[in-house]
């Protein structure tokens, strides 16, 4: 009898176990995707929900941060909500691009953006993406953009998700780039003999202000205000919101409007992150990318130059010269002196095939 109540018993217990699912690890909190866990959802259904940094080290009040913003909110509406980005701006997640570079690659954030130059310091492969910086390879944004959305370029984009880890799309452009003083007008590139100007590292940009007579000063950027302010430098070198929205012009009286080239922005998405997304995500993210592309390009032309310079007039009172025919032709000749070192950068075949294309756009 006893025999038989224990047999019971057993099977009591194990009837028990099996209805109560018997899976110890039932009751974990599931990791959520975005952020460090982007990269590992633990499943694809569809109320998983996706939670992805996006990043730029700008301004939210420059076009480019209101870009992000506009990503961020089309991405949230076109997913029904399953996917809901956090925005950081303003320096508050990255001081800069090879810092954005960084953390997207490692999937520390998801989506953000880093100058052509700094990805082109990543790996060989990315030289070409130097054509951007060649002063006066290219004229026009609509140059600009041809280049950029041409099967050249994305020949480079595309080696991208097997060197770095990152899903890149099409350029937009910061903007040309000019040169202010703080007690010079500036007319034509002798105008600049012997001051100090500060421009990134760039080996492109210091030449060319070595041949307009120039003494390249690279400084870090969060040091350049103080630097202008109490005169350790003349001068800068950069793209024209920069002066507007980081306050530059309140110390600096002057600006060339030579536009020797652009600083072009490369959209980067970690590769890994994307890859986890179920299909039909996917296609948003892709779709929503190319749409704020053409957001931040309309922002690029219309709030990057003539807007900012507008402000800077009639805000600041800043002179700014805009070059004769005669003396643009002056600028053309110093930032052509130094495509023979574009050439060594690029390698010839690059630079030949860039150039090429741009003359064709040029000559249509």
């Amino acid at each position: 009898m006893k025999k038989t109540l224990s047999l019971v018993l057993a099977l009591v217990m194990l009837l028990a176990l099996v209805g109560c699912g018997g899976n110890s690890s039932s009751g974990a909190p599931a990791p959520s995707n975005g952020g460090n866990n982007a990269s590992a959802p633990v499943n694809s259904s569809s109320d998983e929900v996706y939670t992805p940094i996006l990043t730029i080290a700008l301004s939210k009040d420059d076009y480019s941060g209101d870009s992000m913003f506009y990503l961020g909110k089309i991405l949230e509406e076109r997913s029904g909500g399953r996917i809901k980005p956090t925005v950081y701006t303003d320096m508050a997640f990255t001081s800069g691009d090879t810092e954005q570079a960084e953390v997207t690659m490692n999937n520390t954030a998801q989506i953000s953006i880093c100058s052509s130059f700094a990805l082109a310091t990543l790996a060989p492969e990315l030289k070409r993406f130097l054509a951007f910086d060649v002063p006066y390879l290219f004229q026009t944004d609509e140059e600009v953009y041809a280049y950029a959305d041409s099967d050249l370029n994305r020949e480079t984009l595309d080696k991208m998700p097997e060197l770095l880890g990152l899903r890149a799309y099409p350029q937009y452009s910061r903007a040309w780039c000019k040169i202010s003083t703080g007690n010079k007008e500036i007319k034509v590139p002798s105008d600049l003999r012997g001051l100090k100007i500060r421009s990134s590292s760039s080996d492109l940009y210091c030449a060319f202000l070595e041949d307009c007579g120039a003494v390249p000063s690279p400084m870090a950027y969060g040091e350049v205000y103080t630097g202008l302010q109490q005169h350790t430098i003349d001068g800068m070198m950069t793209t024209t919101p920069h002066w507007y929205f980081d306050k530059f012009c309140e110390v600096q009286d002057y600006m060339v409007a030579c536009n020797a080239f652009v600083i072009a922005h490369t959209p980067i998405v970690n590769n890994e992150w994307f890859e986890s997304l179920p299909e039909d995500l996917q296609e948003v993210v892709d779709t929503c990318m190319w749409d704020y592309l053409e957001y931040v390009r309309k922002g690029s032309i219309e709030k990057g130059e003539q807007e900012c310079i507008d402000k800077m007039r009639n805000e600041y009172g800043m002179m700014i010269h805009e070059p004769s025919e005669a003396e643009y032709a002056q600028w053309v000749e110093a930032g052509k002196s130094t495509w023979d070192l574009a050439k060594t950068l690029l390698g010839e075949d690059d630079f030949s095939a860039v150039s090429a294309f741009v003359e064709n756009v040029r000559g249509a």
